[in-house]
């Protein structure tokens, strides 16, 4: 018998600990419980908060802009071949920003679909006159006619795809005409993305 009664207080002595075990964890499970409710409210009124600034800035803040594309390109040395539909290679880049215009091919490849901003200016040589264009894709988007002693200057405005390609070409020109370095110039910019 005393041996069950040993048993007995030993069993008795272990469901007390284990009670004040038990006892312990819901005590800090529900502190721990109390803890991250608070912080999920601190969290949601925080969150909250921000959303309010955010929806403040946009309503302060113009939309951020993409990115800025636009490029200036002078003719370096005297083009002496200016055969129907040749290409004018302006060689010597004053800017090029994003590099999306090439002084190997004369080409602008755009790389935003977008309402863009293109500029040519073409001096003839003595006595000689020269129509050039702006080219989009091979499909013509501006004339225009230089005269000797004038340059003909102009600009167009396209709306671009992605991947289409802008040069300026010769249409027709003088025999013999040569197109002049320096005032021969080509530029453009991206206006606006769509």
């Amino acid at each position: 018998m005393d041996e069950l009664e040993q048993q007995r207080d030993a069993d008795r002595r272990m469901i007390t600990d284990l009670g004040r075990r038990v006892a312990d964890l819901e005590t800090r499970h529900a502190q721990r419980l109390a803890e991250m409710t608070s912080n999920i409210d601190e969290l949601t009124t925080e969150n909250q908060r921000l959303h309010e600034k955010v929806g403040v800035l946009h309503n302060v803040l113009p939309d951020a802009p993409i990115k800025a594309v636009a490029f200036y390109a002078i003719l370096a040395h005297e083009n002496h071949d200016i055969s129907q539909d040749s290409t004018i290679v302006f060689e010597n880049i004053v800017i090029n920003v994003g590099g999306h215009y090439s002084q190997f091919t004369g080409m602008f490849t755009s790389p935003l679909a977008g309402l863009y901003v293109f500029h040519w200016n073409v001096k003839s040589d003595f006595n000689s006159w020269v129509i050039s264009e702006l080219v989009r894709n091979g499909s013509a988007l501006g004339t225009d006619l230089s005269t000797y002693p004038n340059s003909g200057s102009a600009t167009a405005i396209a709306v671009l795809e992605i991947g289409d390609c802008v040069w300026v070409r010769i249409t027709s020109n003088t025999a013999g005409a040569e197109v002049q370095p320096t005032f021969t110039t080509f530029s453009g910019f991206l206006l606006q993305p769509t």
